[in-house]
């Protein structure tokens, strides 16, 4: 309380809106009782003062710029930010300040306004400024090329990455002279060209500008472009290649390159060729010897072309090749019998020489020197042929071959086998060995002829039959085996003459008295006989009988030799042979006869 003028003042900025109902108490001292006073207060919400500001005004097109809305302190609530009618965003105020950042500005003047929307202790409020947005130029980078140092008449690609945003196109220059244009795709730009003049090349790139870029142009980038360095590729049209066979070698340079290319053998020059218009130049010879050849192109070089010399083909001239052929006169022959063997040796040149050797396997059975034509026969005989055979040709299968020799020019060959079959054929009694029969019988035999080495028979085969007793008769089913026919089974049936007869004689070493005396006795035993049938009535019947067997005995012994007879039955043994002849070739079986 002041003394002097008996007032107390209070301030205060607390007071919320509304009416507010004030009272003052007095305490009272030792002269004035305690008292109190009251009022109404009205409080109002104020306006309060926005402040709009921008971080960068002017700015660039899509650079991000940022607005504050600045209030008084203990304003409360959000900022609207709006340029012109279109929605930037609402942003809370904290201590005292809203703010937004936004990239997405049109060039040209924006009218911004950051609108307070009021709290409770303050009504709304605006502010605003005018931002001004300019067209950005965007920093492009040096271009990018395929190759810094560039041979001469070598395409290069050039590429430009323009910042985000920028569209449009670029054009690529070389210093002062355009180059080309390219449209810019997902912020890249490429051109193309054929090839770059000789020297240094100042290449950069210029954007043409577009609604929020303006045109811009970027640093050079340096390419050096030289002389085409070149390599040459050599080949040959055949490798290896006979001796006097026309060779073609061939030397590419590079595609635009001009002039000659000398092509050497090791030291020695065989020739040049002009390079054409696909950068090949050619060389034909057949002068090569036999052998081994280091063949190398160089070329000369031109205004644009380096000088370069190609790696070494080694070219092989080889011996002419050559084929042998060999054929048989016959396919199969039978054993020891001749064949004849014909090889020709065939080449791309005439005028072969040397020797043909035809082999069975390892074994060399001749050997023949060629005639002029470069064929060569040879008979091969297993009848003891010397001078080209070294074995007969045994029985079964051969591959006989020709082996030529080769000469200086020409190349040794091996021919395909060539087949051959030699047979022989077997002859075997299939029944029994031996049969006895008496004269005028018939008696049957059976033999079985089989081919060997081959399924069935070359010739005819003939059969003979000799060894029968003699008138007799035979018949041979078949009589022949045809050629072409397998294993056959012949049958031999043999009809002997009824004229023969034992063979009747002396016992060995018995005295001719003794026979004789056989013969008596016989006599006398018939003589007995007679006269016992005439008394057998008048003498006892034991004693009839007696004597009617003993004279029966006595002619018996007589006729059997037991009581010194007069002959003996001997049968007769025939070896009969039945032979078969194919061709040159005989095989016999036998058998045996006898007759009783």
């Amino acid at each position: 309380m002041n003394p002097t003028t008996g007032t107390v003042t209070v301030t205060t900025t607390t007071l919320p809106v509304g009416s507010d109902p004030i009272t003052a108490s007095y305490g009272g001292d030792t002269n004035d009782n305690p008292a109190t006073g009251s009022t109404t207060q009205t409080v109002t919400r104020a306006t309060p003062t926005v402040t709009l500001t921008s971080s960068a005004n002017p700015s660039a097109v899509n650079q991000s710029v940022t607005f504050t809305a600045s209030l008084p302190s203990g304003a409360t609530g959000t900022v609207t930010f709006t340029s012109g009618s279109t929605l930037l965003g609402a942003s809370t105020i904290t201590g005292g300040a809203a703010t937004i950042s936004t990239s997405t500005l049109p060039t040209g003047t924006d009218p911004i306004t950051a609108t307070y929307n009021g709290d409770i202790n303050y009504n709304s409020a605006t502010a605003t400024l005018n931002q001004s947005v300019g067209k950005n130029t965007p920093i492009l980078p040096p271009p990018v090329v395929t190759s810094s140092n560039l041979p001469l008449n070598t395409p290069e690609a050039i590429t430009e990455t323009v910042p985000t945003g920028v569209t449009g196109t670029v054009t690529f220059s070389d210093g002062t002279i355009p180059l080309g244009s390219a449209i810019i795709v997902n912020g890249v730009a490429t051109l193309t060209v054929p090839s770059l003049p000789l020297g240094v090349d100042s290449i950069t790139a210029a954007t043409s500008g577009d609604v929020n870029n303006n045109p811009a142009t970027s640093p050079p980038t340096l390419v050096m472009v030289g002389k085409t360095a070149t390599v040459i590729t050599l080949t040959s049209s055949t490798n290896p290649s006979a001796i006097s066979q026309t060779i073609t070698f061939s030397a590419g340079v590079h595609s635009g390159a001009t002039g000659l290319v000398t092509f050497f053998d090791g030291p020695t020059t065989l020739g040049t060729g002009v390079v054409n218009t696909s950068g090949v130049a050619t060389l034909s010879t057949s002068t090569l010897t036999i052998g081994s050849h280091p063949i190398t192109a160089s070329y000369g070089g031109d205004s644009s072309y380096i000088p370069s010399t190609s790696s070494v083909l080694v070219q092989v001239i080889s011996k002419i090749p050559t084929v042998v052929t060999i054929t048989a006169s016959t396919p199969a022959q039978l054993i020891k019998t001749g064949i004849t063997f014909t090889a020709n040796v065939t080449a791309s040149s005439p005028n072969a020489t040397g020797t043909v050797a035809f082999m069975d396997g390892t074994t060399v059975l001749g050997t023949t020197t060629l005639s002029s034509n470069g064929g060569v026969a040879v008979s091969l005989s297993t009848n003891a042929n010397a001078a080209l055979l070294t074995s007969n040709l045994a029985m079964g299968s051969h591959q006989i071959i020709a082996v030529y020799s080769g000469d200086g020019s020409f190349a040794p060959s091996m021919s395909a086998p060539a087949n051959d079959v030699v047979e022989d054929f077997t002859n075997t009694n299939s029944g029994p060995a031996s049969q006895n029969i008496f004269p005028g019988a018939t008696s049957n035999y059976n033999f079985n002829l089989a081919p060997v080495s081959v399924p069935t028979f070359l010739d005819d085969v003939t059969l003979t039959v000799t060894g029968l007793p003699p008138g007799s008769t035979y018949t041979l089913t078949p009589s022949t085996v045809a050629a072409g026919s397998g294993v056959t089974g012949v049958l031999l049936s043999v009809q002997t003459s009824s004229s023969l007869s034992a063979q009747n004689h002396p016992l060995r070493d018995t005295p001719n008295k003794r026979n004789e005396l056989s013969i008596a006795v016989g006599m006398l035993g018939l003589l007995g006989l007679g006269t016992i049938r005439k008394l057998r009535n008048k003498m006892p019947r034991t004693l009839a009988l007696s004597l009617i067997a003993l004279g029966s005995l006595l002619p018996i012994a007589a006729l059997s030799g037991c009581a010194g007879g007069y002959f003996t039955l001997t049968p007769t043994t025939y070896t009969v042979t039945v032979t078969g002849i194919e061709g040159t070739v005989q095989h016999a079986a036998t058998a045996t006869l006898i007759v009783q």
